[in-house]
């Protein structure tokens, strides 16, 4: 007759030896995750606005009730992309500087290319560019309408724009409007 089994050796019905010891070993664990989530849980509890705070179902974990916070700031992307187009279509220049100006707008370009998914066409963002320039730039305006029978890439666009913002700057026009703006 086998000897009756030590509480080392003692095995549960699924024959997995220490099982008391481990069900013990996990209680305490549970218990110190458990105090653990209830701290976590409170801090960010009392540091948001309560507004925000009753749209908040409750939450067992601290993960979970970050994740439901995280989620009433998520912003729409379609009303993002439908207010950078906007602003990519409406933009002026605004005499910061050709160089910046059209930095500014490939930027948005950037923007609206992760957004589709899918390049805006060149062409389009160069013309779009030209139409956003005032009337001082009708020289290069007619450059570019008429004598130029290939399409410009963005670099020769900001290449003629700056160009033709020093040859503007550099004029007795320039001159008298840079000191006048002095």
């Amino acid at each position: 007759m086998d000897p009756l089994p030590t509480p080392a050796t003692k095995t549960h019905s699924s024959g997995e030896a220490d099982y008391d010891h481990k069900v013990i070993k996990y209680d305490l664990e549970k218990a110190k995750w458990e105090k653990s989530n209830k701290k976590c849980l409170l801090i960010p509890k009392r540091s948001v606005v309560d507004a925000v705070k009753g749209s908040i179902l409750e939450c067992e974990t601290a993960r979970e009730y970050l994740g439901k916070l995280a989620a009433q700031f998520v912003g729409s992307s379609k009303a993002y992309a439908s207010t950078l187009t906007k602003q990519f279509a409406n933009m002026r220049y605004d005499r910061s500087g050709m160089r910046a100006y059209i930095q500014k707008m490939t930027s948005m370009v950037a923007k609206l290319n992760k957004y589709f998914e899918a390049p805006l066409p060149v062409e389009y963002v160069v013309h779009t560019i030209m139409q956003s320039l005032p009337k001082e730039y009708e020289t290069l305006h007619m450059n570019y309408n008429n004598t130029v029978k290939d399409k410009w890439t963005l670099e020769q666009l900001m290449d003629q724009c700056v160009q033709e913002e020093e040859r503007r700057d550099l004029s007795p026009a320039g001159l008298i409007q840079s000191t006048l703006q002095i």
